[in-house]
């Protein structure tokens, strides 16, 4: 299963897709206010809580420089 994502400062959005080879069917999507989350890291927990599967592979593209 991969978990994509495109990172913002305004919106997170994540998906999850079970063909990592070929992304034409996401299994689950979600988008997120990021100013509403402490990190990253609570988005995509919050995400997988709510869609609980096997996570073999991450791509997440981040918009800006990243510090720390």
């Amino acid at each position: 299963m991969l978990l994509a994502g495109d990172i913002g400062a305004t919106k997170t959005a994540l998906a999850l897709y079970r063909d990592v080879q070929s992304l034409t069917e996401a299994v689950a999507e979600a988008t997120f206010v990021s100013a509403q989350y402490t990190s990253l890291d609570a988005i995509v927990r919050e995400f997988l809580q709510q869609h609980p599967q096997p996570v073999t592979h991450a791509c997440l593209g981040v918009a800006g420089p990243i510090i720390g």
